[in-house]
């Protein structure tokens, strides 16, 4: 299956002027967001994520630049896949609320690690607020 991707160079620059001042985004059409609407927000919010690099999400930003240079190279080359898992898992939590059945799993707020490579794919290590140690990647 394929997803048509309408792509509008002036509501890019909107949306990304909104990300970045704050400002309200608001819908095209007067009767909410649509599926394109949300995928270009998602594309806009992933590129600011993205744009960010891998040492906004180290822990300790000095201890991620003072790792060897291999390590450092790998964790950045493995960035944008992991980001992608990151974007998924707030999917699968997103669902969970909306379905109801984010209460039975998790405490109001969670923490969880989420990467993902090419040998064992996604993996997700819970932090804080998970009561149970189910992988919902699965």
């Amino acid at each position: 299956m394929a997803i048509p991707v309408k792509f509008d160079k002036a509501h890019a620059l909107y949306l990304l002027d909104c990300l970045s001042t704050g400002k309200p985004i608001q819908p095209k059409d007067p009767r909410g967001f649509t599926g394109d609407d949300m995928l270009a927000l998602a594309g806009a919010c992933y590129f600011g994520a993205m744009s960010q690099g891998p040492g906004a999400w180290a822990q300790n930003v000095e201890a991620f630049q003072s790792k060897v240079k291999e390590h450092r190279e790998a964790v950045s080359l493995n960035f944008e896949t992991c980001l992608l898992a990151a974007i998924e898992f707030y999917g699968v939590l997103t669902d969970l609320v909306k379905h109801e059945e984010y209460d039975a799993r998790q405490e109001p707020k969670a923490l969880a690690l989420v990467g993902a490579n090419e040998i064992v794919g996604k993996t997700f290590a819970p932090v804080r607020g998970f009561k149970g140690m189910k992988n919902l990647m699965e």
